[in-house]
């Protein structure tokens, strides 16, 4: 292996070379022990062989970036990123690297809890800590694994909370794209302050992961309490990128509500023209959830299903309705992989409506006609 030609080593890298951890966890529910791991890291192996594939390999082990902080947070110490005691590791790391460079990805993990409401502006409690990242680095990704209120703080973004102890969500996963383009843009341009993350870079995607909303279901009508989901809240502030740019949107969730779905779907008419959506409201088909009675307690199979038919008539409502007046988007729903739900999604109240205006499905995405 020693002798082989620099073209070869590259072409061997390219084959174990599997992306970010993070990526391929995205869908899972939000778990901050194995969201940026993998059993094996071949590319780290690789690069202890010899001197040779230490060079070779070494810009590729930077990246991905993972940066952990831990929440103290109680009534006398308030948390925010601005605060992280892990701020200045992270600064020295950085500077480390040399120039200011571009990283396929960043991964931010807060673990821990928030206390209690912020006691000032959540517009100011992460701007030097954005400032800090961007002044080294330009990741072309930033997921953020955090608990909902925590995440407030990290995208200067306020949230509805009150109700977060009914849904028990320990963490969200929050994904930012940046195209190609504006990485190579923002690169050219001098770092200056940041005001938010949302308006500090123009994003192609955004996903958000919010996890099972079944605690709630154990609760006398369960309908009325709002998830603390963040992403109605980001999409009124996000910058998208637009004009040649391609877009997209995906909501995960395990059986959210249909209340708090129509409070997304009212939102979601942010998204810029010819956006691509991508929704996922069931488990993974090879999840156990159904049958772990220590999670499931009291709650009722048949309501979970009911929710989730409601679900995506609201959402198919919404992309119906709003196609009529200005934006036409793409719209792929994960759960056709449930195939006692193919029927169910295929009918005309969900999104089998958009067949007869328009739409064509191929596999579980439905393009608008001619694009």
């Amino acid at each position: 292996m020693e002798h082989l030609a620099e073209e070869l080593c590259l072409q061997l890298i390219s084959h174990l070379d599997r992306g970010a951890p993070s990526d391929a966890h995205f869908f899972h529910e939000p778990d901050p022990s194995t969201f940026t791991s993998f059993r094996d890291h071949p590319l780290k192996q690789l690069s202890l062989v010899s001197q040779k594939w230490r060079r070779i390999v070494n810009p590729l082990l930077f990246q991905h970036l993972r940066f952990t902080l831990h929440i103290l947070d109680d009534e006398r110490n308030e948390w925010t990123p601005d605060s992280a005691p892990e701020l200045a590791q992270i600064r020295h790391f950085l500077a480390s690297l040399g120039a200011r460079r571009s990283v396929s990805s960043l991964v931010v993990r807060a673990l821990g809890e928030i206390y209690g409401p912020p006691s000032c502006d959540v517009r100011t409690m992460s701007s030097t800590f954005w400032l800090a990242i961007f002044q080294h680095i330009e990741p072309a990704c930033i997921k953020l694994l955090a608990p909902p209120a925590a995440l407030t703080r990290f995208t200067a973004c306020n949230g509805d909370l009150d109700h977060s102890w009914a849904f028990d969500q320990k963490y969200h996963i929050l994904e930012l794209r940046q195209s190609p383009a504006a990485v190579h843009a923002a690169l050219q341009a001098p770092v200056s302050n940041i005001t938010g993350l949302l308006a500090s870079r123009t994003w192609c995607h955004v996903g958000y992961n919010e996890g099972s909303s079944l605690p709630a279901y154990n609760l006398y009508e369960y309908q009325h309490y709002v998830s603390p989901c963040l992403l109605p809240h980001l999409l009124e502030r996000m910058t998208w990128a637009v004009s040649t740019t391609t877009t997209s949107l995906t909501y995960v969730a395990i059986f959210p509500t249909s209340s708090n779905i129509f409070r997304l779907a009212r939102d979601i008419t942010a998204a810029p023209d010819r956006c691509k959506l991508t929704f996922q409201l069931a488990p993974e088909p090879t999840s156990a959830i159904l049958h772990e009675r220590h999670r499931m307690k009291r709650a009722q199979p048949a309501d979970l299903w009911v929710e989730l038919d409601r679900g995506y008539e609201l959402l198919a409502g919404c992309v119906f309705h709003t196609s009529r007046h200005s934006q036409c988007w793409d719209v792929r729903s994960r759960d056709y992989r449930w195939s006692a739900l193919v029927d169910t999604l295929d009918d005309k109240q969900h999104l089998g409506r958009l067949k007869d205006h328009g739409w064509v499905r191929t596999g579980g995405e439905w393009v608008l006609g001619g694009r």
